[in-house]
């Protein structure tokens, strides 16, 4: 049995609506990838870039891990990297199990994670750039699951959506 893998990937200023869609299965394709959003379905074309994303898993005390994309080391990558730091990127990566390895059909693949987080730092070596993907998660460290959120532990709690701060 065989087991494929894609990853695809939407990068995004904080300050702007224009999404990069890249994938890193379909060498020299673009491939539509299907998303529900807003309550409609939409097949988005993601071209290709040879990049990798790990780092995903969880220990047994429910603690997340931090996430890396890695690309090759080049002039424009650090560029876009350094950029993507600085501004605070947002990323958002879906793994999905392809409904067919030759001919994508975005109706058909199977999503099986989607991981959102903001690119923090990076890290430059002789071949690859990892840039470190955060999530909101990841500021509470060792002390989720184990503890909740009680006044005793963060004080008063606001109970309505309309918060004012003096």
């Amino acid at each position: 049995m065989e087991l494929r893998i894609a990853q695809f990937i939407g990068l995004r200023r904080p300050s702007s609506s224009l999404v990069y869609r890249f994938q890193n299965y379909w060498i020299n394709k673009s491939v539509p990838l299907g998303i529900e959003f807003d309550g409609s379905y939409r097949e988005l074309p993601h071209d290709f870039l040879p990049f990798g994303f790990s780092g995903i898993s969880i220990d047994r005390q429910g603690d997340l891990k931090e996430a890396n994309l890695v690309l090759p080391n080049n002039t424009l990558v650090r560029g876009w990297i350094d950029q993507m730091v600085q501004e605070r990127w947002f990323a958002t990566v879906r793994t999905i199990m392809p409904s067919d390895p030759v001919d994508p059909k975005p109706d058909k693949d199977q999503i099986l994670f989607t991981y959102v987080g903001v690119i923090t730092t990076a890290v430059y070596e002789t071949a690859t750039v990892t840039a470190t993907v955060s999530t909101v998660l990841d500021a509470v460290g060792a002390d989720a699951p184990t503890r909740r959120i009680t006044r005793s532990v963060v004080g008063s709690i606001p109970t309505t959506s309309s918060v004012r701060l003096q």
